[in-house]
């Protein structure tokens, strides 16, 4: 449908990177809005150069429309997704990080995604399945972040760390050895900057393993290949 270039495509990264965290924050706001550190997300694309697209030339004389069908297409999307509980993507990374936690007691596993609300479900719900973890992120200050982070690189039991990419900003964890990106950003030095937080001097381990988890025909599929064209 019709909708707004950039905020549509950010709602589709949402969508992709944890459906039943999206559905959660649409249930609880209605029809969706993205915050200002979201619009701004790594390019930093000031609002006035938004561009709208549209099957047919943008008309502003047209918006009440526009807003009526989007305001419809949103009841649609919330019925739907009532009813939706199914999460493939968590039952795959939970399948594969419990096999890491098993098959090494001492190892210890980085896990990124670009989206808060999608953070604080990984930290529920893996909470729930019996995975002690920490969670840090931008709301955080710095200096509860680093108590956080010392608690982490110290405990025999918290052996994940849920982060968004405030972990990617000159932090260390040689102490890792496995990461998981849940959702992939758009640009390649992005990516090798959160690698970068484990593969680096100090590193230990004879292995360091670096999962992506990419949704099939989503948005994550694009960014994946749109990453391994920039990176030849």
């Amino acid at each position: 449908g019709r909708t707004y270039g950039w905020s549509g495509m950010m709602q589709e990264r949402q969508a992709a990177s944890c459906l039943i965290a999206y559905k959660q924050k649409i249930l609880a706001q209605g029809i969706p809005e993205i915050t200002v550190e979201e619009r701004n997300f790594e390019v930093g694309i000031p609002e006035s150069n938004l561009v709208y697209f549209s099957d047919s030339i943008f008309d502003p004389e047209n918006i009440d429309t526009i807003q009526e069908d989007s305001v419809n297409n949103y009841r649609r999307l919330l019925r739907t997704f009532r009813e939706f509980h199914v999460d493939s993507k968590f039952d795959v990374f939970l399948e594969a990080l419990k096999r890491i936690l098993n098959e090494n007691t001492s190892s210890k596993v980085l896990v990124f995604s670009y989206f808060r609300a999608t953070n604080d479900y990984l930290h529920q719900h893996l909470q729930e399945n019996g995975i002690p973890n920490l969670a840090i992120h931008g709301g955080i200050p710095v200096g509860e972040r680093n108590s956080i982070i010392d608690r982490f690189r110290n405990s025999l039991t918290e052996r994940v760390l849920i982060t968004s990419d405030v972990g990617a900003e000159g932090l260390d964890f040689q102490f890792c050895d496995t990461l998981f990106n849940y959702d992939l950003p758009w640009n390649p030095m992005k990516v090798e900057q959160r690698i970068g937080r484990i593969d680096r001097f100090g590193q230990e381990s004879p292995v360091v393993r670096i999962y992506n988890l990419v949704l099939k025909n989503t948005i994550e599929d694009r960014i994946l290949y749109r990453l391994y064209d920039r990176i030849n």
